[in-house]
């Protein structure tokens, strides 16, 4: 599929799982390749790693910023009571 930063890969990857972008959560620690492109893309459910802070998680214009990736288990239940989608329905990016 090529690299993430071009601009047909996430529309592409989003067409390759056959879900609406609504759908994913994109995990990632670019905040330009995992969170802007991705949004300009269709894709609302971000978590991006940012091991420089002090709280474990914090939510900041639609963005989930975590110090660890085990707490992504807690968000992905999160992100499905909020939108009314079951968490089984949200395929990891």
């Amino acid at each position: 599929m090529g690299q993430k930063n071009a601009p047909h890969w996430w529309p592409d990857l989003q067409k390759a799982l056959g879900v609406p972008p609504e759908r994913i959560l994109v995990v990632g620690d670019n905040p330009k390749d995992d969170m802007q492109m991705p949004r300009a893309a269709g894709f609302r459910h971000f978590v991006l790693v940012d091991r420089s802070q002090d709280a474990p998680c914090r939510f900041e214009d639609g963005v989930h910023y975590v110090r660890r990736l085990d707490i992504v288990p807690e968000i992905l239940k999160f992100v499905a009571k909020k939108t009314g989608i079951d968490s089984q329905g949200l395929p990891g990016v």
